[in-house]
């Protein structure tokens, strides 16, 4: 099955591909569905890619503002490997990708090879998803003189020094 890449400036327009995809993992997608809903509102620029199969969007990226990391979505090795490589022919350089932890490691080690630049983790980030609310236990404590010093030290180290 053909995979395509599509490159578009207007994230208007990657909102009517893809929204359909994105909007499937709200969770993993909250933060490129974020942007691409924040820039048809300001009209601010950026650089989208959609990796295209059967018609269907399959992965995601997005560089907005220009001179920030591109972010992408969750996607298979070989779409990120494919969007690797059309971004490095088009001549884009980017400045760094955040992305789930296998598919940043699969784009930036396609980036290497065709870039033939080194790529280095410098921070991990973790996404968390309430999927069940449980019973929340509600007491009412009063606190007294004697509890003073010790709430006077807790709210002191919450403070900026």
């Amino acid at each position: 099955m053909e995979l395509k890449v599509q490159f578009s400036e207007d994230p208007a327009f990657v909102l009517s591909r893809a929204g359909v995809f994105l909007s499937s993992r709200p969770v993993l997608h909250n933060l490129i569905l974020s942007i691409l809903h924040a820039r048809v509102a300001h009209g601010d620029p950026g650089r989208y890619w959609m990796a295209i199969q059967r018609d269907d969007a399959v992965g995601v990226v997005v560089q907005s503002p220009l001179t920030f990391p591109a972010t992408l979505t969750p996607m298979e090795p070989t779409v990120a490997m494919a969007m690797a490589d059309a971004i490095a022919d088009a001549g884009v350089a980017l400045p760094g990708i955040n992305s789930e932890a296998a598919t940043a490691a699969t784009f930036a080690g396609q980036w290497s090879e065709r870039s033939k630049s080194a790529a280095t983790p410098f921070q991990g980030n973790r996404l968390y998803e309430l999927l069940e609310l449980g019973e929340v236990s509600r007491r009412q404590v009063t606190a007294g003189r004697s509890d003073r010093a010790q709430l006077n030290d807790s709210l002191e180290s919450r403070l900026p020094a």
